[in-house]
């Protein structure tokens, strides 16, 4: 974000809301207070004291024109934001005062009128322009005001950002049910526009209180151009997206504004392509990080890499049952049992469907070895990343036992080839000794040279041991895959699974 000190719509904002945010919340977030739905800070002084400086931080101007050779850094002010509303009432009288600021600098409270905007009293003028629509309020610097800068924003952008936000409401809660944003007073969710792509953000989000359920307003980059944005979508399609994630974002503060991360951006990353699939901005994610290229690190890892590139795992529930609606069933969870995890409402939510965590978790990791008909842009995915590879042959028919080390929601696959002289009538045998039930999976793909793909599970007894024996056949096999799956729902890591691959003639 842009740095509160340098002209622009930072500083005029700044000014004129700073009494209003410090002494006053919205009328949601006072009502959400007598329900008993306010918590209190959960951590103490110098932890906020932390985070403060973390917000701080991610708010100086990286140099305005910023341009990036590369895909977008990690980066997420709405976790940040979310953070340091949650932060302030453990922080000193100083520190709340500056985190005040910050937040004042960053993006609008939410507002109960979409006529209540700061004054360029030089100018006579107001220093923002606010937009009305159906369910907006937008929110920016006009070309020739005295605070315009780099913030200024063309009209006609203003409007079309207008416009995109209305189609992003309309099949966000319209075609996929979720709940509008919780009101601030006027039904309008109250969106800034302002020059944050030269500190390397798309767009944010921020909860206006620390209650667990609150309002939100969010802030959009003013143009996304093209030197800030460079790559392969369009400065559209950048405005697209990035309007699908942020006000996703405002629903999900109105569930549970204290959600897990990996939950909250994931599902975020999910929305985008759910409105506007044919972007495909989130491919950033995909090749970045997340299970197919990285399948032995957790999902739920709470690291910035991770919590984009979980969205695969959001993707993988929606489209294993062609059924969007069980990431809404999650999030319906979170509004019901604040106090949860995320992985605990994922677990109900499959339950609830018949479905065990276990089982769909191992299926999660066949998805990420990209057999056909799994992902629908599979094709645009990275190649899997496997642990281990084999090549069995008449002089070498044993892998002998291999040991991977596993921690909690992870899979390792190791990839099996049969030499070309092999005999039609050789099977491989596959072991795995996993730890003890139920924390282990185990499954194995049988690969054809035809396309063909056959799944099947290994039957892993108390003591985690099971086999499973499949053809061979050189002629037809073109590879066998076996993974092996650490479905730990309880944090338990560092699991030894062994694995071997035995021929059979």
């Amino acid at each position: 974000m842009r740095s509160p000190l340098r002209t622009s719509i930072v500083s005029a904002l700044a000014v004129a809301l700073v009494l209003a945010v410090s002494t006053s919340a919205p009328a949601g977030a006072r009502a959400a207070a007598g329900t008993g739905d306010r918590v209190a800070s959960r951590i103490g002084r110098a932890a906020a004291h932390q985070v403060l400086d973390r917000v701080r931080a991610a708010v100086q101007p990286h140099g305005a024109g910023l341009t990036r050779s590369k895909p977008l850094p990690y980066q997420d002010l709405t976790v940040q934001l979310r953070d340091l509303v949650d932060a302030m009432p453990s922080m000193t009288p100083a520190d709340r005062a500056q985190a005040i600021r910050l937040r004042a600098a960053t993006l609008l409270q939410p507002q109960s009128s979409c006529a209540d905007t700061p004054t360029d009293f030089a100018h006579q003028q107001p220093a923002t322009v606010a937009i009305a629509s159906a369910n907006f309020c937008v929110h920016y610097v006009a070309p020739g005001s005295l605070f315009a800068g780099t913030d200024a924003t063309q009209p006609s952008w203003a409007q079309t950002t207008s416009t995109t936000l209305e189609h992003v409401f309309a099949y966000e809660t319209g075609t996929l049910g979720y709940r509008h944003p919780l009101d601030d007073g006027d039904h309008l969710t109250d969106v800034t526009l302002g020059d944050i792509g030269s500190s390397g953000y798309y767009g944010a989000c921020a909860p206006a209180s620390n209650a667990v359920k609150t309002e939100a307003s969010c802030v959009l980059d003013n143009d996304f151009s093209p030197n800030q944005f460079p790559g392969p979508t369009s400065s559209l399609g950048d405005l697209e997206v990035t309007a699908a994630h942020e006000f996703f974002h405002a629903i999900q503060f109105g569930y549970n504004a204290h959600q897990d991360e990996w939950l909250l951006e994931g599902s975020a990353v999910w929305m985008e392509d759910q409105v506007y699939p044919s972007v495909n901005d989130y491919l950033q994610y995909v090749w970045g990080g997340g299970a197919i290229v990285n399948p032995r690190t957790p999902i739920d890892t709470n690291a910035q890499s991770q919590w984009y590139a979980a969205t695969l795992f959001w993707k993988f529930l929606s489209e294993s049952r062609h059924d969007p609606s069980i990431v809404k069933q999650v999030w319906n969870l979170a509004s019901t049992y604040v106090s949860r995890t995320a992985l605990q409402d994922v677990v109900s939510a499959l339950a609830a469907r018949g479905l065990s965590f276990r089982s769909e978790f191992g299926l999660f990791g066949v998805w990420n070895t990209l057999p056909p008909r799994t992902y629908v842009d599979r094709s645009r995915y990275p190649a899997p990343a496997y642990w281990a590879r084999a090549h069995l042959t008449r002089s070498r028919r044993d892998t002998g036992w291999r040991k991977v080390v596993l921690n909690h929601l992870t899979n390792a696959s190791m990839i099996v080839r049969p030499g070309s002289a092999m005999p039609r009538r050789t099977r491989v045998r596959l072991s795995v000794n996993a730890p003890p039930a139920p924390l282990g999976w185990a499954t194995v793909q049988v690969r054809l040279h035809n396309g063909q793909v056959f799944v099947y599970n290994i039957a892993l007894n108390v003591q985690g041991d099971g086999s499973k024996v499949v053809t061979f056949n050189p002629r037809q096999v073109a590879s066998v895959v076996l993974i092996a799956t650490n479905a730990s729902t309880h944090n338990s890591n560092n699991r030894n699974f062994l694995l071997r691959a035995r021929a059979l003639l």
